[in-house]
């Protein structure tokens, strides 16, 4: 509850430790219009389950808390920050992210483009994009180590033939091919606020975009077609392959979708 939330958000912050951790504000998308469909006793039960699988996924050291109606809060280290965002988010569809891609090229904006294909098709990290470098793109391969750990991530033809365009283009001769003019590796809040730019004009809800998603496209298209999820944890940079399935967990819109399929109703 909230009170529960505030005491752990206390004692963060006399221990001094809430600098590691991001704090979340969100709620159930439409969750008045389906109160006044379906009543309370309906929306009740929704709540309590959504609550019970926020609980799932957090860790001992995080809190989420229930601030009334649809409304919750969360405090989660940042280490998993993009897991969470996935979680409570709704998903980005492939058709969304193509007319991102198409917006930005309308724009002239190239870069974020790029930038947006290139997470989208490798399931790279934001702070994985330094590994595509020139050499890489050349070979059709890019080598990253994170955290003491060391992965292959191939970039499809299709990928590199635009890369390869880009950096030509550019006249890009070494190293990182996206970076600011100062010669930095772009950072996430560029290309967040780069993302966001895209949205009125491509007809994307703003909400559904944020770089992260683009890895969660990626982590569901690859299962749809090949169903491997050992695969697939290898090639996110997975640990464990209970963090993949976080990956490919349905959105409620999604589930729906697939219940209204079924045609399992008879017309009286």
């Amino acid at each position: 509850n909230a009170s529960g939330y505030l005491q752990f958000a206390s004692r963060l912050q006399r221990f001094g430790k809430l600098n590691d951790y991001t704090a979340f504000f969100f709620n159930i998308r439409g969750f008045g219009m389906i109160n006044q469909k379906y009543g309370h006793k309906i929306g009740d039960e929704i709540i309590r389950k959504y609550a019970d699988r926020l609980r799932s996924f957090i860790q001992p050291q995080e809190c989420v808390g229930h601030l009334g109606e649809d409304n919750f809060t969360a405090l989660i280290l940042k280490g998993r920050r993009d897991l969470f965002e996935g979680l409570v988010i709704e998903e980005l569809s492939k058709d969304e992210y193509k007319k991102l891609v198409g917006t930005a090229f309308v724009q002239g904006k190239t870069k974020i483009g790029m930038i947006v294909q290139t997470i989208c098709a490798t399931g790279i990290r934001v702070s994985e994009l330094s590994a595509i470098t020139v050499s890489a793109v050349k070979k059709g391969v890019a080598t990253i180590n994170n955290k003491g750990k060391e992965r292959q991530i191939l970039i499809p033809r299709d990928l590199q033939v635009k890369l390869l365009h880009y950096i030509r283009k550019l006249d890009i001769k070494s190293g990182m091919i996206f970076r600011t003019s100062g010669g930095k590796a772009v950072d996430r809040t560029w290309i967040w606020r780069e993302m966001k730019k895209l949205c009125e004009q491509a007809g994307v809800d703003k909400d559904k975009v944020f770089p992260h998603n683009l890895r969660h496209l990626f982590a569901r298209t690859f299962y749809t077609l090949y169903k491997d999820i050992a695969k697939l944890a290898d090639m996110m940079g997975h640990s464990s392959i209970d963090t993949t399935r976080i990956y490919l967990k349905e959105s409620f819109s999604q589930h729906r979708k697939q219940l209204d399929k079924m045609d399992l109703i008879v017309e009286m």
